[in-house]
Parts: C-alpha cells; sequence; structure tokens
C-alpha cells in the first residue's frame, strides 16, 4: 500500500516470527506513516523491507518486541524520528541493506542484543540518544552498539 497514515493506535501481541509479521508491516511500500502509536509484545515492533521508501516512523512507542525494534530491510529515503525504542529482545533499530535513510533524535534504551545496526554505512544517524548502563552517546554513525 502507498499513502497509507496509521495514528494513535496500540498494537500488541500480533505472533509470528517473520519480519512480516510486525506489529506493523510495510512491504513494497512508500509514502505511509506510522505515527503516535504504542507497538508491544510482537515479533517486530515496526518492519520496512523489500523496497519501501519515503515513509515516516514518528512519535512511537516501540517496546518489548521479542525481536528488533525496527527491521529496515532493503529500503531507501525513510525517516525514522522521536521514537522511543526499548526492551527489545534484539537490536533497537536494524539496518541492513538500506541507505539514505534519515534516523534522528530517537531513544533507544536497554535493547538486548544492542541498539543499533547499520551494514551500509550510508543511513544519517543524527542526534540519537543511546542509553547504555546510564551512558548517553550522540551522533554515532554506523556501527553496533551494545
Amino acid at each position: 500500500m502507498n499513502n497509507v497514515v496509521i495514528s494513535g493506535l496500540t498494537i500488541k501481541n500480533s505472533g509470528g516470527g517473520g519480519q512480516e509479521d510486525a506489529g506493523v508491516a510495510i512491504y513494497k511500500g512508500n509514502g505511509n506513516t506510522v505515527s503516535n502509536m504504542i507497538i508491544t509484545g510482537n515479533s517486530v515492533g515496526v518492519s520496512i523491507y523489500q523496497g519501501s521508501n519515503n515513509n515516516i516512523v514518528s512519535g512511537n512507542i516501540i517496546e518489548s518486541n521479542s525481536g528488533y525494534g525496527i527491521n529496515l530491510y532493503a529500503s531507501n529515503n525513510n525517516k525514522i524520528f522521536n521514537n522511543n525504542i526499548k526492551n527489545n529482545k534484539k537490536i533497537g533499530i536494524y539496518a541492513y541493506s538500506s541507505k539514505t535513510n534519515s534516523i534522528f533524535q530517537n531513544n533507544l534504551i536497554d535493547n538486548n542484543g544492542g541498539q543499533a545496526y547499520d551494514n551500509s554505512g550510508l543511513n544519517s544517524w543524527i542526534w540519537t540518544k543511546w542509553e547504555i548502563t546510564g551512558v548517553i552517546i550522540k551522533a554515532v554513525e554506523s556501527m553496533l552498539l551494545h
């Protein structure tokens, strides 16, 4: 789907185990917005994958999912900002084979697999706050941060 706005909902306990079994899954979708939501207890919080471009994920609480908080796979030019991403069992924001995404002003707290991963190094991580045992690190470039 393209140009869909999802806002103000609570999505929990979606089950499943793949990236398509996320609380919110955007597959080959463009121009969509996911905002002001509580996304908890799913396999993945938000999954944007397989050529999903120019989407916005903002103002959400994404927590306690059994996989990634946000999975960004093979998708470009998305904006992920002002989200609280915490207590997910895997990485808070996982970016794989994705580039030119803007990821900024997110709070990444106590995600068990690490706070963020970016294998391309071609995404912008600006003013993202990482909380790890009381330390905040700002403006981190591509890396896996525990």
